[in-house]
């Protein structure tokens, strides 16, 4: 399968690693986060990753 996705372990609220299937364009967004924010964890920094890219690809839509 080459869907261009990747899986990142995500820690839940309860203490629990869950993997996530993500489009594969986060991964610079969440190491540039982590650089920018050294005490975000990967967790925190993949869902914010995420948000940025959700914002990035409705922009591009609405053009």
């Amino acid at each position: 399968m080459n869907d261009n996705t990747i899986f990142i372990p995500i820690e839940m609220p309860s203490g629990q690693i869950r993997r996530f299937r993500v489009p594969a364009e986060i991964v610079p967004i969440m190491k540039q986060l982590c650089e920018e924010h050294p005490e975000m964890d990967s967790s925190e920094a993949a869902l914010k990753a995420m948000d940025i890219l959700k914002e990035q690809q409705s922009g591009d839509a609405q053009q």
